[in-house]
């Protein structure tokens, strides 16, 4: 391993959370909810595990992310209609409105980021 792979991890970690930081502060949510207005915007109408699986997020905390969306009436929850036990979730306007804000921000996108593109 290369001996300072830990220290830029760490740089990584530090510069990852103060983005975090600002972001919540400046829109009121997580980095994950904003990935969930993202997937659910590219393919409306897929259900929980479709959400998680896109994410690489556990089902159980995309299900309370989901759940906390839907509180704040960012995102639809229905019922498929042969199976009532399956949900697809979409965005409501508020949801939509609350992504296009966001991508016309100018975001400072952490340095570290920048320089993996």
């Amino acid at each position: 391993m290369n001996k300072r792979a830990l220290c830029v991890v760490r740089e990584a970690f530090r510069q990852m959370e103060a983005f975090q930081t600002a972001f919540s502060g400046r829109f009121g949510l997580d980095l994950s909810q904003a990935l969930v207005l993202c997937a659910l915007r590219e393919q409306p109408g897929i259900g929980p595990g479709d959400v998680a699986g896109r994410l690489g997020l556990k089902a159980s905390h995309t299900s309370k992310l989901l759940g906390k969306m839907e509180e704040r009436n960012l995102i639809r929850r229905s019922l498929c209609k042969d199976d009532l036990r399956c949900m697809k979730f979409s965005l409501t306007k508020e949801g939509e409105c609350l992504l296009r804000e966001i991508e016309a921000e100018n975001l400072e996108i952490p340095e570290f980021v920048l320089n993996l593109l």
